[in-house]
């Protein structure tokens, strides 16, 4: 059997809603009729997240008679390029470049082709938990509503009524949110801090959800 590069139903990028359509060409080059499981891995080079090297996506079984051909199509669909993130708790699909891995088994997939994927916005940038910096928080528009008040009442208690968040954010800015439990001498308790968290995430769940 022979197979022929996988063309791309559609441009070499795509939103993750629409998914994507691989098209495989497989011959049957030899002289008695033959069978051959035709596998599809998917790859994403740059994801921060933890998943395996490569993943089957889907697979598909074929038979021919000599010198026959047919074409194979693979859709994938949103959840195929899904994977699983621990800090925001659900499945997530990262922008960026994937690529389309083909062949009979895992460690024979000569034909592959490259595809940007672009997710959900809910999906994109850094998520704002205890372990964020104080930059972070500020610089996110969800972040700096929630932790903005705590912030100016935390600088004026220090004596500082003018520096307010800037001054809070040239001084502590690379530190982690967790580290104004100690600031405050203890008055910010850890729950409390769990609680500025979770405001942050309602408030982005009802921004995405247009609530």
């Amino acid at each position: 059997m022979e197979r022929a590069l996988p063309k791309r139903s559609r441009a070499d990028t795509a939103q993750s809603s629409e998914g994507i359509t691989a098209q495989v060409e497989v011959v049957n080059t030899g002289d008695r009729r033959g069978q051959e499981v035709v596998q599809l891995y998917l790859r994403d080079p740059e994801s921060r997240l933890r998943r395996p090297p490569q993943a089957l996506r889907d697979f598909q079984k074929v038979a021919l008679d000599p010198g026959a051909s047919t074409t194979v199509r693979f859709a994938l669909e949103e959840r195929d390029f899904a994977a699983w993130d621990d800090r925001r708790g659900r499945w997530i699909v990262g922008s960026g470049p994937y690529e389309v891995r083909v062949g009979a088994s895992s460690r024979d997939l000569p034909l592959r082709q490259a595809v940007t994927i672009e997710g959900p916005p809910a999906d994109q940038g850094p998520v704002l938990d205890r372990h964020s910096t104080i930059r972070q928080w500020l610089e996110d528009p969800q972040g700096r509503e929630v932790i903005e008040p705590l912030l100016t009442e935390m600088t004026a208690a220090m004596g500082d009524e003018g520096g307010g968040p800037p001054g809070m954010e040239e001084i502590f800015g690379s530190l982690p949110l967790s580290t104004l439990s100690a600031l405050s001498g203890g008055a910010l308790t850890e729950s409390a801090i769990e609680d500025l968290v979770e405001q942050v995430r309602a408030a982005k769940r009802a921004s995405t959800s247009g609530e």
